[in-house]
Parts: C-alpha cells; sequence; structure tokens
C-alpha cells in the first residue's frame, strides 16, 4: 500500500551501473564503502550540516519546494555507508530505513513517534508470496506519521505507492520528471506481486520472482524512473526501486514483522537529520535475524506497508518533534535536486 509522507537527496552515486556486486549491499571486490568505490560509483559523503530548524519551506504536495529527501530512501547510498560506519562489518547485519508510524500507545510507544528508532524482523509475507527468505532486519526511524496505525510500519522506498498525497509526478513542481504507472492508490506502486511477468500459475514464489522475465520486467519499470533535475535522485531511487523487489530482499512486499524500540545508530541519524536524546533504550540485537532468534523484548502483531508520495515529512517541522538533539534535531528537507537544507 501507499502512505501518506515525502522525497529529494544530496550526494548522489553517480549512475547505475550493471555490475552486481555494486547493489548487494556489501563491500566486496575492489569497493571501499558498500557498493561504492573501486570499480563501482564513488561513494557519498552523508556527513553534513545539521538541517535547518528555521525552515517554513511548504511542502512539494502542497505545491510548494519541500521535499522528503532520497538520502533517506531503503537503499540510499547514504544508508548503506552509513550501515556499515556503525557496524564496521562489510556486510552489516541490519538494512537501514525510514518510516511512517503512528504512535502505539501502550505498546511499542508512550508518546510521540518523531525520530524515534526501531528495529524490525520480519516473520512471514502478507500479499500472497511464499517460499520466499525473510530478509535482513532493519533498523528504521519514524519520518512521518498518519501511516495505518500504531501497528504498521510504512517503509519510504522508490516508487513504494502513493497514498493521500503526492509530489512526485505531476502538480505544479514535481520530484521526477517521470514516472512509472503505481496501479493507484494503495496498491503497493512497482512490486514484484503486482505482475504477472513474475508469477507461475498465479502464485507468487522465490522461483517465479527470481525469474529473468520477472526480474527484467521490474527493472524496466523501476528505470522508467527519470529525475531531470537530479542525476542522484534518479539513480538512487532506480536502485531502491530494483534492489527492494529482488526475492532475497523482498522488502516491497507486505510483511508481518516484530518490532522493538531501540535507540537510533549514530551515523542513521547523519544521514535523516533527527538524532534524539538518549532514553535508556537498547541498541539494536544483531543476533535478532527472524523470528527465531528474537527474544521476547520483540513485540509481535505488526506489519509493513510501503510507500512514496514525495511530500515533506511530518516530522522536518520542529512543531512536531521533541526531545531532539542539536543540531540534528528534525529531518532534512530537501529541494528538488536533493539538496538537504542545512544550518
Amino acid at each position: 500500500m501507499g502512505g501518506s509522507a515525502s522525497g529529494g537527496q544530496s550526494g548522489g552515486n553517480g549512475g547505475t551501473t550493471g555490475d552486481t556486486s555494486c547493489t548487494n549491499g556489501k563491500k566486496d571486490g575492489s569497493e571501499t564503502g558498500v557498493d561504492c568505490g573501486g570499480t563501482c560509483p564513488a561513494c557519498v559523503n552523508y556527513k553534513i550540516n545539521g538541517p535547518k530548524t528555521q525552515n517554513d519551506t511548504k511542502s512539494s504536495c502542497e505545491g510548494g519546494s519541500g521535499y522528503m529527501c532520497t538520502r533517506s530512501m531503503l537503499f540510499s547510498p547514504e544508508f548503506k555507508q552509513a550501515a556499515m560506519d556503525d557496524t564496521n562489518l562489510g556486510d552489516p547485519p541490519f538494512v537501514y530505513g525510514t518510516v511512517g508510524h503512528d504512535a502505539d500507545t501502550g505498546g511499542l510507544d508512550n508518546g510521540n513517534t518523531c525520530c524515534q528508532c526501531y528495529q524490525l524482523v520480519f516473520e512471514s509475507p502478507r500479499d500472497g508470496v511464499s517460499d520466499v527468505p525473510t530478509p535482513k532486519p532493519m533498523i528504521v526511524q519514524a519520518f512521518n506519521t498518519a501511516a495505518g496505525g500504531g501497528k504498521n510500519f510504512d517503509i519510504y522506498m522508490a516508487a513504494g505507492g502513493y497514498g493521500n498525497f503526492n509530489g512526485c509526478i505531476g502538480g505544479s513542481s514535481p520530484m521526477y520528471s517521470q514516472f512509472p504507472d503505481l496501479g493507484g492508490n494503495y496498491t503497493g506502486g512497482v512490486r514484484a506481486t503486482r505482475y504477472s511477468e513474475c508469477s507461475t500459475g498465479q502464485k507468487y514464489t522465490q522461483a517465479s520472482i527470481a525469474t529473468t522475465q520477472c526480474q527484467n520486467y521490474v527493472a524496466s519499470q523501476c528505470q522508467m524512473i527519470k529525475a531531470s533535475a537530479s542525476a542522484s535522485n534518479q539513480s538512487t531511487s532506480q536502485i531502491s526501486c530494483t534492489e527492494a523487489n529482488v526475492p532475497t530482499s523482498l522488502y516491497h512486499t507486505n510483511w508481518n514483522v516484530r518490532a522493538k524500540r531501540v535507540e537510533c545508530p549514530v551515523n542513521l541519524t547523519r544521514v535523516t537529520g533527527c538524532k534524539l536524546k538518549s532514553q535508556g533504550l537498547p541498541a539494536a540485537d544483531a543476533n535478532a535475524k527472524d523470528s527465531a532468534t528474537a527474544d521476547s523484548s520483540f513485540k509481535t502483531g505488526y506489519t509493513t506497508t510501503t510507500m512514496q508520495d514525495c511530500c515533506r515529512p511530518t516530522c522536518a517541522w520542529p512543531n512536531n518533534v521533541s526531545n531532539a538533539e542539536a543540531p540534528y534535531s528534525l529531518f532534512y528537507t530537501c529541494d528538488k535536486a536533493g539538496a538537504p537544507a542545512t544550518q
């Protein structure tokens, strides 16, 4: 389903590449970072100044010039590098992301969700797909509200699906100059489980999604994402769209998950712009990889959905964020070219 939030970015990775090692989420071969350096595109610099706190730029979904940053998108170069830097591992145990999430009062949350971080452990897909591997756990930070209730996490990814708003295409100043058909609001956007090219006998499995026919078709849809104002926005978005539909990392479907509130990793917050003061929460648990290894501190009964609407996010407004640590005190707002507004 689509959600209700954000889009933009800083520091692109140069462009797409045919080298699959440059999109496998690991530091390998001649790479100097995760999927970057050596024979892959140059590594990004995600450590920039804190976000501009006195920023009243109107959201793109209201005809303004404020967008959610693609640097905070699933599988962005910034998030890949930040995960490696936080864990000091070439193959990080977590995938970083941002989510829309409403307060689950009496459950996970005890108040405002803006800029809170959560560890998600994936249990089972909910969209009729079967026999797919459990993807890596995610560490996600809440950037938006009105996102399906307190039991849901609406993951921000390229072509993730529209919700009530859309600043991605159309209107007075869209982020993208061309965008694939997303199938309408709340249909999930470019996802393998929408397409007959990815099914066998009307069933979606790891084998059917892994076929060359399916992956080529998904890639053709993702390549329709064009951003004439920003080569980095275009590259990041195409890669996010493609990688989230690979059967071994099939985040672009709806999942049942276990969830736990955790302290935000430092470099994750350098990508997003928002860091809360310490709440005495545990760090993410690298040993919790699936339902069999997640202990009782993880709560059950949670779900994921997917979205991208390119609006300025809820948590980019100072009045919506509490207990923040300056200067990283709210989510970055990006311009159309993907540059974050900084102090």
